[in-house]
């Protein structure tokens, strides 16, 4: 599991449900299209639906997408408000509708709809087209050939009918925003007939970027959401698409598995930590034969090689030079050093929580309890020397002299020891950091923690996203970039936003750091909190300076770092 995955989500009750109009509806659907009537009917708990609460109290379901939640719920204002967007053929019979929300657009669309006129409606979400289905009874319209549910792949793998105008369920652009750009191109005379097919498994850091780069060169990407679909459902996807390749963000075993036995090139980007342990592979396997991993941590590399994952390389991190550039539109109030990020104290007490529940139940509780209070110590230890290296060898060290495994079982799976001690340890490192700086009254960007943390420092909230996000690399003085204390080795992603942005980054030395961007005259680099002290006050006294590095940073993000050139890697 990564340290991102997201909590259940609430139940079918929760959000509605009402199963006597989901029969209805996929019955009448197993006449016209028996396939996308079994697809749906594979159903389970929904991890990326919620309820949500407006300020009045009222609740409304949202879809979870990038750790944000959604409202895709419509009131009638809602539906008057939005206009149709009109474009396709005029004399063509088909309406198009992406996203189905809901339904309560659809039912709109139903009925005003012409005589003789169909509604094509689209949505990769099965959990959200049962919901639908369970809210409105469209028996009739489909029976009649008047509503054609389009589910999963269908966008991609069936031939579109000539259509007169099509919309975007407003509340359903961010998340649908690729299957959009899809049915656009579709539907223009300026396509070329013959692109390569891919897949995306969505996440949340990257994957935005990488299916819009692999649109930019050539591909026709299809997107599939691992946390509303089944194993099955994914299966069907692949078969029914046939992509060249498949794409994720992190390692995800079983997907390895199954594009192995489909014979699909599989490629995963490594990118965050991962709590579990390496899954081993049998050598030879068609999984190894098929499966490319790229981890962003060079020490990796050996690690799945020994799981025997053969075609394993190290790929760093980049950025998408549309996504993240430089934004002065957006004037901000920017004086000192800015820090982005979560303070994490309290996720990485959870975890320490997590491992001693976890030990407790275990024979060897008593050195558990032992290590746990080593861990304490260390934790002390971090705050009086953050920029310390040594953390990995320390705990294992500390698990070796106890007998201690590396790896225990928790209620969702194995986790590796060292991944769970190892956050809060992080945390305490970013604090210290953070508060040995407070002369220069650094602006904090992040979760509102960080106010009960470091009452001393400028405290502004949560970054926002796209521009907003743009507008702070490119405006700070300098952005301080603090790798996990876990991972010295890495060269973060904020190095690669904060240079795409203009702006200029003071990062912790990290041994590829160099080979990537060079030190005082791209980037600023740092070892310990005293060097780092130095560098903000010169950066400060010297805003030349500090432009002329920002634009030597830019200059070489564009021509080595993009995500292009990263893809680029990874086909070749």
């Amino acid at each position: 599991m990564h340290s991102t995955d997201l909590q259940m989500g609430p139940t079918w009750e929760d959000l509605g449900f009402i199963e006597a109009r989901l029969s209805a509806n996929l019955a009448a659907l197993a006449e016209r299209r028996p396939e996308a009537a079994r697809f749906l009917e594979d159903i389970g708990p929904h991890e990326a639906l919620t309820i949500v609460k407006d300020a009045l109290g009222k609740s409304w379901v949202a879809r979870i997408y990038r750790r944000q939640a959604f409202v895709i719920e419509e009131t009638p204002a809602d539906l008057e408000a939005a206009i149709d967007e009109a474009w396709g053929d005029p004399a063509a019979l088909g309406m198009f509708q992406l996203g189905v929300g809901t339904g309560e657009r659809v039912d709109r669309r139903l009925n005003r709809l012409p005589n003789g006129r169909v509604l094509y409606v689209f949505d990769p979400d099965p959990g959200l087209w049962a919901l639908a289905f369970s809210r409105h009874d469209w028996s009739e319209a489909i029976r009649a050939g008047r509503l054609v549910p389009l589910v999963g792949s269908d966008l991609r793998s069936q031939i579109l009918p000539p259509i007169s105008s099509a919309m975007m369920h407003p509340k359903m652009a961010p998340i649908l925003i690729d299957d959009w750009r899809f049915l656009r191109a579709a539907m223009s005379q300026a396509r070329r007939a013959r692109r390569k097919r891919v897949a995306v498994l969505c996440g949340e850091l990257m994957q935005v970027e990488l299916a819009l780069t692999l649109e930019e060169t050539g591909h026709d990407v299809l997107r599939i959401d691992g946390s509303a679909l089944t194993h099955a459902q994914i299966a069907r996807e692949l078969v029914e698409v046939a992509p060249e390749a498949v794409f994720s963000i992190n390692v995800l075993p079983d997907l390895a598995r199954l594009c192995g036995r489909l014979g699909i090139d599989y490629h995963a980007w490594e990118i965050d930590p991962c709590l579990s342990p390496l899954e081993a592979i049998e050598p030879g396997s068609v999984t190894d034969r098929y499966t490319h991993i790229h981890t962003w941590r060079r020490r990796r590399v050996d690690a799945y090689r020994r799981a025997v994952y053969q075609q394993t390389s190290w790929l760093p991190l980049g950025a998408h030079p549309t996504m993240r550039s430089p934004q002065s539109d957006q004037k901000l109030a920017l004086t000192g050093p800015v820090f982005l990020g979560s303070c994490m104290r309290s996720h990485g007490e959870a975890l320490l929580d997590l491992l001693t529940k976890c030990a407790a139940k275990t024979p060897q509780a008593v050195d558990w309890r032992d290590f746990l209070i080593e861990m304490a110590a260390l934790r002390e230890a971090v705050r009086e020397e953050p920029h310390r290296r040594d953390i990995e060898d320390t705990v294992g060290d500390a698990l070796r002299r106890r007998g201690l495994p590396n790896t225990i079982t928790t209620e969702v799976g194995e986790a590796g020891v060292f991944e769970l001690v190892a956050e809060s340890l992080a945390a305490e490192k970013r604090i210290a950091v953070l508060r040995a700086l407070e002369e220069f009254h650094p602006v904090i960007f992040g979760d509102a923690e960080w106010k009960d943390v470091l009452p001393g420092a400028d405290y502004r909230g949560l970054a926002g996203h796209g521009a907003s996000l743009n507008a702070i690399f490119s405006q700070a003085p300098l952005v301080i970039d603090i790798n996990r204390i876990y991972q010295p080795d890495i060269v973060t992603l904020r190095c690669f936003e904060v240079t795409a942005c203009g702006g200029l980054l003071a990062a912790e030395h990290s041994p590829d750091l160099p080979a990537l961007f060079e030190p005082g005259r791209e980037v600023l680099v740092w070892n310990t909190v005293s060097e780092l002290k130095d560098l903000i006050r010169h950066a400060l006294a010297h805003p030349a300076e500090r432009r002329a590095m920002a634009r030597a940073g830019r200059e070489r993000f564009l021509a080595e770092h993009t995500i292009r050139r990263r893809l680029e890697t990874m086909l070749g």
